[in-house]
């Protein structure tokens, strides 16, 4: 099997909308509730707005670069549900994160949450 490559298809690096509009008072949408919600979670989208203000951008273009800055082969597939949602992500096509923001974001270090 040498010489195989798997590369990871992502379905959901927009996080059916986490990163654009989750708030943790708002359990509206309980699939969004029951698939992201969790202090984990909660923390990455912080993060995520955090480095997004320091590139100017949305959060949502940041779960991009998060994605596409992967080690190994990914796909990020995003559904915008808007012109104007599809643009904003793809600045995260201009953003190149390194191993110690993709670490960052990802909770390997700097978080003891649960």
């Amino acid at each position: 099997m040498s010489g195989w490559l798997l590369a990871l298809l992502r379905w959901s690096s927009q996080a059916r909308g986490f990163f654009a509009r989750a708030n943790p008072a708002d359990l509206t949408d309980s699939d969004l509730v029951r698939c992201f919600y969790g202090d984990a979670n909660f923390e990455r989208k912080r993060r995520a707005e955090q480095l997004a203000t320091e590139f100017g951008v949305p959060a949502t273009a940041v779960a991009l670069a998060y994605v596409l800055a992967q080690q190994f082969p990914t796909f990020a597939l995003v559904g915008p549900r808007s012109i104007a949602e599809y643009r904003s992500t793809m600045t995260g096509l201009g953003i190149e994160l390194n191993e110690e923001q993709t670490s960052w974001l990802d909770l390997r270090n700097g978080w003891n949450g649960v």
